[in-house]
C-alpha cells in the first residue's frame, strides 16, 4: 500500500470534440452512472427476492456538460448527429511514502448523441450554467494510458482493466 499513490483530486481538465478540435473548457462534467440492467428473481424455497445483473447490459447513460454561459458550443453539441467527446484531465495523487503530489492522466472518451440542453439562468455576476445531455453509447476510461473501463452497447463490447467480460457469452452466440 505504501507504493501506491493516494487519489487526491482533479487539478484540472479540458474537454475535445470528435477527437481533433478542442471544444473548449468546461465548468463541469458530470461522467456517466452505470446501472445494470436487472431482473428480480425469486422462487420456491428462497426467503425473498434478489436482483441478478444481465452480464454487460446497462441502462441508459448520459454524460453532462455544464458551460459557463451560453455559447456556441452548447449548440454544436445539441446538433442530432453522433458526437465524441474527449476530457482530458490531470489527477493528483499522493505519494505516501516521500509526501510528495503525483500526476496521473485521466481521458475518458464517450460518443453519444443529444438529449437535451438547459439553457441556464440569467443574474448579473454569475455564470449561466448551461447544459448539454448527450445520452451516451459508448464510454472508454484509461488512466495513465491503461484501458481500465470499455462499454459499447451497440458492438457488445464490455471490459474492465482490458478484460472482456463477454467473451463466454459472444462465444456461445
Amino acid at each position: 500500500m505504501a507504493n501506491r499513490p493516494y487519489p487526491e483530486k482533479v487539478v484540472n481538465f479540458n474537454v475535445y470534440y470528435s477527437g481533433q478540435r478542442m471544444l473548449g473548457v468546461a465548468s463541469e462534467i458530470t461522467l456517466p452512472t452505470l446501472n445494470a440492467m436487472v431482473q428480480t428473481l425469486s422462487g420456491a424455497g428462497m426467503a425473498g427476492e434478489i436482483e441478478t445483473a444481465n452480464p454487460g447490459h446497462f441502462g441508459p447513460m448520459q454524460v453532462e456538460i455544464t458551460w459557463k454561459t451560453v455559447i456556441d458550443r452548447l449548440f454544436t453539441l445539441a446538433r442530432y448527429r453522433g458526437a465524441t467527446l474527449t476530457f482530458r484531465a490531470s489527477q493528483q495523487h499522493i505519494d505516501f511514502s516521500t509526501g510528495e503530489a503525483v500526476h496521473r492522466g485521466l481521458k475518458v472518451t464517450v460518443k453519444g448523441s443529444p438529449k437535451s440542453i438547459e439553457l441556464g439562468r440569467l443574474s448579473a455576476g454569475l455564470s449561466t450554467d448551461s447544459k448539454n445531455v448527450l445520452e451516451v453509447s459508448y464510454i472508454k476510461i484509461e488512466e495513465n494510458g491503461v484501458e481500465l473501463l470499455e462499454l459499447d452497447k451497440l458492438a457488445m463490447i464490455y471490459k474492465l482493466n482490458g478484460i472482456d467480460q463477454l467473451e463466454t457469452i459472444k462465444s456461445q452466440l
